[in-house]
Formats: C-alpha cells, sequence, structure tokens
C-alpha cells in the first residue's frame, strides 16, 4: 500500500504546496471526527507496508490522528475502526489522502516551532548562572 502515501516523512515533512492550498480552507478546524479516522486509518495502512526508516514517521502521523479522533469523538479507536475498515469503505477513506496529508504540513510546521521553542529554551538554561555556592 506504498502507493497510498507517496514517500514522504509523515509529520516531520515540510509544509507542501499542497498543504499551503488546503490551510487556506483550516482543514484542521473544518475537520471531522470520521476524517480523523480515516487518517488514522491511511496512516497505519501505509505504515504497515513501510519500510522500517519510515515506520515512525506513519506512527507519529497514526497517533496524531488518534488523538484528534478520541478527543473529539469521545470514542476509542478500536471500537470504531473495525467498521469503517470494511472493504467496501476504502475507496471513501482513500479520498481523505490528500486532506490527510495537508494536515500533516500544518502539523509538521506546530512540531518543527515547538522544537524552535525547545531548543531556545535549552539555551537559554545553559546561560544562566548556577545559585548553587
Amino acid at each position: 500500500m506504498k502507493y497510498i502515501l507517496p514517500s514522504i516523512a509523515l509529520g516531520l515533512m515540510p509544509l507542501s504546496l499542497n498543504a499551503q492550498e488546503v490551510a487556506q480552507q483550516d482543514p484542521v478546524a473544518a475537520a471531522t471526527p470520521q476524517q480523523d479516522l480515516d487518517c488514522a486509518i491511511i496512516s497505519g495502512l501505509a505504515g504497515a507496508s513501510s519500510d522500517a526508516e519510515d515506520k515512525t514517521n506513519y506512527i507519529v502521523s497514526m497517533a496524531y490522528y488518534i488523538g484528534r479522533f478520541e478527543a473529539v469523538s469521545g470514542s476509542e479507536i478500536n471500537v470504531e475502526a473495525p467498521d469503517r475498515l470494511q472493504p467496501a469503505k476504502l475507496d471513501d477513506i482513500l479520498l481523505e489522502t490528500e486532506t490527510c496529508l495537508a494536515k500533516l504540513g500544518l502539523f509538521s510546521i506546530r512540531l518543527n516551532e515547538f522544537g524552535e521553542t525547545l531548543k531556545s529554551f535549552q539555551s537559554e538554561s545553559e546561560n544562566v548562572p548556577s545559585s548553587d555556592n
């Protein structure tokens, strides 16, 4: 199933042109729990057939979408996913791939910004004189 999400580092990729286009529509705010469930499934399917190097990226993206789904829906992924994984629904799920990628692009920007904040904090804390005598 590598064709689902072609060779990108999910959750860690730079903002793509597609993400910029969808960002104008604010896909994160507009997402429904069903869309987040579908994105978790897409990430899981892609990760299942990925090599070890990419697997971590797919796990990060799947965890992101599972968290979003469970927080908003109040349901657990293991309760809701089996029904959604019926073969007849797979085509509907795959239609969400572009939107999922765009949301991950936006998420990766927030992760990078948070990483920069952590680096800045670490740098500042290393320059603070110790109060130990």
